[in-house]
């Protein structure tokens, strides 16, 4: 298990970040990569000195950025990052927030390669594996049977990340197995947030149920 955060070494931080961050906002708008990656890897440094366990990630929109503090997808990590973003200030166009958040599969997809192999979304599948929580899962892409498993396993976290989010990921996913080519009955993978979502409510209902 993590240990709690030490709250003077996370404010630091966060003063250390609130002292850059009008430069790092207009490098990130810009698109400005050599400035933008450079300040990512200061911040990932400075991070990784008060909590190695946790990571950070940029996004939303330019009026108000969202600084991304993750657990890495592991529950255990959970509180630590909750604990970390809550010790975060107020910071002009900024939004800081624990958990990588959902993204539109359909915008940020198709950029995205590994070993030079881009797999856009529209070519990914999915079929539920059973019909409770956590959700065990197939994901099956649509792609020709030389493409390496490793490639294929980082397009299935990143989509799956992007999907539902790091904590939805981490506590309402279970088994995950791959597969390539055609799967009768399978659905496209960017219906997977509609239908995960749909089970959590299944699940809530039923919970309610059994309290009543």
């Amino acid at each position: 298990m993590s240990q709690p955060i030490a709250s003077a070494a996370a404010l630091e931080f966060w003063t250390w970040f609130a002292d850059w961050s009008s430069e790092i906002r207009a490098a990130y708008i810009a698109g400005n990569q050599d400035t933008y990656l450079a300040f990512a890897e200061a911040i990932g440094a400075q991070l990784d000195a008060v909590a190695p366990e946790l990571s950070f990630e940029f996004g939303g929109e330019e009026e108000v950025i969202d600084f991304m503090v993750s657990a890495n997808g592991v529950k255990a990590n959970f509180l630590q990052a909750r604990q970390f973003a809550a010790l975060a200030p107020k910071i002009a166009g900024w939004r800081v927030i624990p958990f990588k958040q959902r993204k539109l599969l359909s915008v940020e997809g198709s950029a995205v390669r590994f070993n030079g192999i881009n797999v856009p979304p529209d070519q990914v599948y999915f079929a539920p594996l059973g019909s409770g929580l956590p959700l065990d899962i197939e994901i099956i892409f649509d792609v020709q049977p030389d493409v390496p498993s490793e490639v294929l396993w980082n397009f299935a976290f990143i989509y799956l990340d992007w999907a539902l989010g790091e904590y939805d990921v981490a506590t309402g996913i279970g088994h995950i197995q791959l597969a390539t080519g055609e799967k009768p009955g399978a659905m496209p993978f960017t219906a997977l947030p509609d239908f995960f979502d749909r089970k959590l409510m299944e699940a809530a209902g039923s919970a309610s149920v059994r309290l009543n």
